[in-house]
């Protein structure tokens, strides 16, 4: 494999036969954005994909929560062309075309993440960072200002904070790759969460669905043998939970913080009544990997299997592959052999897969829906965070609450707003902990650092107007953005819970996550594509009752 530099850009090349693919990456993501600024890389790729009509994302293209990547395959020619046409655009981009790619208000959920792995992040790492994944369905990217999608580009789209891969040998002149030069950014390291025992949480209400588990890996062989140990064990297990699943997705993913830091995510689909059978299998194929390892003849099956798939692919391909992991791994300033050939595979042994589950079992987190109670051994419940406060001005639920359930409050209190639902779970924000807040049509909502969403909802809390109006005063100004950009989710705004269970467990298919704004009715049916009438009507007087008129019909 051959490296050099063009325009300062490390660019890693190795030549395949047929067409040619290009890669190019940045060290960016949700991960450096902060909850403020959270879907700002998604923006950038966005007006890259808007612009470039020729340019054709495949799967590497895209933007994840700590790197971007630009794709492009074809002639040699053609797709040096490509890469420096998006280097271009990154380095200036047109002022209307930013503002077309603002002004598209539907642009909300531009994070591809399962919602039990975006729980996961969010329990870890609280509202920041890669913890904002959670919150990627509930915020537009329509708030931002062209000037910060600029400062944005300037400080991570540069030379120093990209690699580039290609398929073909970097001939001299052949590639510009005009990006602005720049330093890398200074990127916090982050610590992986570490607990003395495993523990599970509740992730959501509905239509909050499914299983994840985390746990803390390695970027080596063992744990990339491990991971594939674990695809094959799990993939049952889902058949079991789902009539109709293709089984082709893979059912593991890993975010890569450093060489020593990986999150290994295990997301399993399924329904809220089977969640608790779902997370005992899982747990139950983690323990008995822990306990003897994988037999040698499973270790020797997939590695054949993976022999078989290499050889399945066109060279071009496997050349792609190989070189595209060699520039992410220099991304993250990792060097040396790649850890998932073949060579490395073979030497991992069966007791090197139990020893690396049994630490990461250990300060493993699994997350279920609300609801849901687990009884696994040697996971304990995660320890509430927020405490029931003292004192401060209660506001109560104006609707009744259901048997046996407690009536939500809101408490303004002195330093912080703290709310309890009806299930007597507390979450407070200090004030000084508000990472993001916004009023909107008389309703606010402010996130907190560790996770917290309160809304303050003056028809579901009646009198609590004051702490609506006094937000903007109590809160720093740069952390809030528009108002009427905003959007509140039916769940959270409380009018309309069981129109949202009844939309979720329709059988024409329900939503992942409801969101509604100041829309036309048009619009609010376009979000509902396969809800029955019954639902659409329900969900309609719940609008109303949020003040939101009309009537739903079917398209």
């Amino acid at each position: 494999m051959g490296e050099s530099h063009v325009n300062g850009v490390p660019v890693f090349w190795q030549e395949g036969s047929g067409e040619v693919s290009g890669f190019l990456l940045f060290r960016v993501g949700l991960r450096d954005e902060g909850l403020r600024h959270a879907g700002l890389t998604s923006v950038v790729v966005s007006m890259v994909r808007r612009v470039t009509g020729f340019f054709v994302p495949t799967s590497w293209s895209g933007s994840t929560l700590d790197t971007v990547v630009f794709a492009a395959t074809g002639a040699r020619a053609e797709v040096c062309a490509q890469l420096d046409e998006v280097c271009e655009l990154l380095a200036d981009p047109p002022e209307d075309l930013i503002e077309n790619v603002l002004s598209d208000r539907g642009a909300a959920g531009w994070l591809d993440v399962s919602r039990p792995t975006a729980a996961l992040l969010r329990h870890d790492y609280g509202s920041t960072g890669v913890g904002a994944a959670y919150w990627a369905d509930d915020i537009p990217l329509d708030r931002f200002t062209p000037r910060e999608v600029r400062e944005h580009l300037a400080r991570y789209f540069v030379t120093g904070n990209a690699v580039c891969a290609i398929t073909t040998p970097v001939l001299d002149g052949a590639m510009r790759l005009p990006l602005p030069q720049g330093a890398a950014p200074h990127r916090p390291p982050v610590t992986l969460g570490q607990r003395s025992s495993a523990e599970w949480f509740s992730g959501g209400p509905p239509p909050f669905s499914g299983v994840g588990v985390m746990l803390p890996g390695r970027l080596d062989a063992v744990w990339a043998v491990t991971q594939d140990v674990l695809d094959l064990r799990l993939h049952p297990v889902q058949e079991s939970l789902v009539a109709r699943w293709d089984g082709q997705d893979r059912l593991l993913g890993q975010t890569m913080f450093s060489e020593d830091g990986v999150h290994v995510a295990i997301d399993l689909f399924c329904d809220h009544d089977a969640a608790a059978r779902a997370a005992g299998a899982v747990w139950a194929v983690l323990t008995e990997l822990a306990a003897a390892g994988p037999d040698q003849d499973e270790l020797t099956t997939l590695l054949e299997r993976r022999r078989r798939s290499e050889a399945g692919h066109r060279d071009t391909e496997r050349v792609a592959s190989r070189v595209f992991r060699r520039a992410h791994l220099a991304l993250f300033g990792v060097n040396g052999s790649d850890y998932r050939d073949e060579r490395s595979r073979a030497r991992v042994e069966p007791d090197q897969v139990a020893s690396v589950l049994r630490t990461a079992m250990r300060s493993a987190l699994v997350v279920v829906p609300d609801g849901v109670e687990l009884a696994l051994p040697g996971v304990e419940p995660a320890t509430p965070t927020s405490r029931a406060p003292v004192g401060g001005t209660r506001f109560e639920a104006a609707a009744a609450c259901p048997p046996q359930q407690d009536r939500e409050l809101l408490v303004e209190g002195p330093d912080r707003l703290s709310h309890r639902d009806a299930r007597g779970r507390w979450q407070s924000v200090a004030w000084s902990e508000v990472v993001g807040w916004s009023v909107w049509r008389g309703v606010a909502v402010v996130y907190g650092r560790n996770g917290e969403k309160i809304v303050a909802d003056p028809r579901r809390f009646p009198g609590c107007e004051p702490v609506v109006s006094r937000l903007p005063d109590l809160v720093p100004a740069e952390l809030g953005w528009p108002g009427s950009m905003e959007e509140v989710d039916i769940v959270a705004a409380g009018r309309a819970r069981q129109a949202m269970e009844d939309l979720h467990c329709a059988p024409e298919g329900g939503l992942d996550h409801f969101v509604y704004q100041e829309m036309s009715v048009r619009e609010l049916e376009r979000r509902l594509p396969s809800a029955s009438g019954e639902v659409r009507r329900q969900v309609a007087r719940n609008l109303r009752s949020l003040g939101v008129d009309g009537l739903l019909h079917r398209s």
